[in-house]
């Protein structure tokens, strides 16, 4: 598995680890985040370590830090032939201006 890390002032993006399992159920269980994504929302953590096991530890999902380590949101991606990149961001984060500079 490839690993990615990319800091700024006020996120981190870095690659999902097997300790994530509860940011993962809560991100992926959220019904608002995932509205137009083609996977049911999680309802368990067992839900959530399959879900990892099988979208996420291959590398093609970031996850988004805040700064003192809590996950907030998603960025995932995939190669030809779709050549998707898409989001998630927990509903208490919209709005807040994180994707601005300083």
């Amino acid at each position: 598995m490839n690993t990615v890390t990319v800091r700024t002032d006020r996120l981190v993006l870095r690659s999902f680890t097997g300790s994530d399992t509860n940011a993962v159920l809560r991100l992926f269980s959220d019904r608002r985040t995932n509205r137009f994504l083609p996977w049911f929302p999680l309802s368990s953590r067992q839900e959530a370590e399959a879900f990892f096991h099988e979208r996420l530890e291959s590398g093609n999902a970031c996850a988004l830090v805040l700064p003192e380590g809590r996950i907030i949101g998603y960025v995932t991606f995939s190669g030809p032939p779709a050549n998707d990149l898409g989001y998630g961001l927990l509903p208490e984060y919209w709005g807040r201006g994180l994707h601005q500079s300083a």
